[in-house]
């Protein structure tokens, strides 16, 4: 297929959970020993999750207050600005600008072609009423008009805050179509796992922790247990624990056994609890609102499409052989499974059909080219984009 011409529709992606570059200053000591400026928080360096692990909680974690997730006390934490080009130093933004423009080999990164960079930490309350999701808005009005709307791609959890812009007015009119890839709306059983057993690794591409690595004896176990204590409040990790939104009939599934009792989607903030995540358990209901993204059906004005995985074995039960607490668990000991995209189950999945104007427009995508954290550069899948992108330049 011949590359697509000219570009008059400004394209904006929104990447997945965790690959935003997040950089931090701090005013205030407490476990830090001494105030820093512009320090790279995430990735995190090496060094952090060796010596200055205490400082980077201090750094990474959220405070709640007036209804909404917050930077911590003497703490700026703020993601790399999206109209920068990335650099080796901001590697993740890099590979993800790499594949864009050999999928568009006419558009230009900066000009018609950008990512944008959020703080991954919060959810989508919070970003809304924080300047977040305002600062956001109005990038991408300076950057669209009325006579060159925008076309929005989004993976995973960026896609999800690609939909909530959409909920405003402003921003709405200023994009014609949408191309949502791989986004929970349900909410997925891997997003437990951070918080009791320190486990990243379904939920972050690779690459992005390539350069977190240190020559000593048990390494992989200080990063589970430095995950374990950071994610501590993670408001996006609350936000994207399952829904019941997603089970058919009113059911209640199990989604968690322990040696000692088991948790269904209703009782979430109850397992929250039990590992000792007080902040996140009393704020589950500002927190857990994803379903409020799908309720009233298709956008407005907006052309979405729907791209997910559909038959690769996903799990949607954990079993851990102890009782969970406030101390890091094992990973589980079993794991029962479904089918979805390896991360998210398709009972998730789907729920995005319900922003379309129907089938024609959801692409569910077979085999391993759906594989959660690299179906955006899967070739069937560029494939696919390439042809909903020249039918959405075509609209008026």
């Amino acid at each position: 297929m011949p590359a697509i011409q000219a570009a008059d529709s400004p394209i904006f992606f929104f990447p997945g959970v965790m690959v935003s570059n997040l950089t931090g200053s701090n005013t205030v000591t407490d476990r830090c020993t001494q105030a820093r400026s512009n320090v790279q928080l995430w990735p995190p360096q090496a060094s952090d999750l060796v010596a200055g692990r205490d400082c980077w909680y201090q750094s990474i974690r959220l405070n709640y207050t007036a209804g909404r997730f917050v930077n911590g006390t003497g703490v700026s934490v703020w993601p790399t600005p999206f109209a920068t080009p990335p650099t080796a130093a901001n590697a993740s933004l890099a590979i993800w600008v790499a594949e864009l423009q050999k999928l568009f080999p006419t558009y230009k990164y900066g000009e018609n072609l950008f990512i944008l960079g959020y703080d991954w930490r919060l959810d989508l309350n919070s970003m809304g009423s924080s300047s977040q999701l305002s600062q956001l808005a109005a990038a991408i009005l300076s950057r669209s008009s009325a006579s060159s709307r925008a076309i929005f791609m989004g993976h995973s959890l960026g896609a999800l805050l690609a939909a909530q812009l959409l909920s405003l007015p402003d921003v709405r009119a200023r994009v014609k179509g949408f191309i949502s890839y791989a986004a929970p709306f349900g909410g997925t059983p891997a997003a437990i796992l951070p918080r009791t057993s320190g486990e990243l690794a379904a939920l972050v591409p690779p690459e992005l922790l390539t350069g977190v690595s240190f020559p000593i004896a048990g390494f992989e176990a200080l990063v589970r247990g430095v995950t374990w204590n950071g994610v501590k409040g993670l408001a996006s990790l609350a936000m994207m624990l399952p829904y019941s939104t997603a089970y058919a009939n009113g059911t209640d599934p199990v989604v968690v056994r322990t040696a000692s009792r088991s948790y269904r989607v209703s009782q979430m903030a109850g397992l929250l609890r039990d590992v000792g995540d007080t902040l996140l358990a009393d704020t589950f209901n500002k927190t857990h609102t994803l379903d409020k993204l799908i309720a009233n059906g298709p956008i407005p004005g907006v052309d979405v499409y729907c791209v997910y995985g559909s038959n690769i074995s996903t799990v949607r039960q954990l079993v851990f052989n102890v009782t969970l607490s406030d101390k890091i668990a094992p990973l589980p000991s079993a794991y029962l499974y479904g089918r979805g995209d390896s991360v998210v189950p398709f009972d998730s999945l789907r729920l995005c059909d319900r922003l379309t104007t129907g089938t024609s427009k959801v692409r569910r995508v077979p085999g391993t080219s759906g594989k959660h954290l690299g179906i955006f550069i899967e070739p069937a899948v560029l494939a696919q984009t390439r042809g909903i992108i020249a039918a959405l330049r075509r609209r008026i």
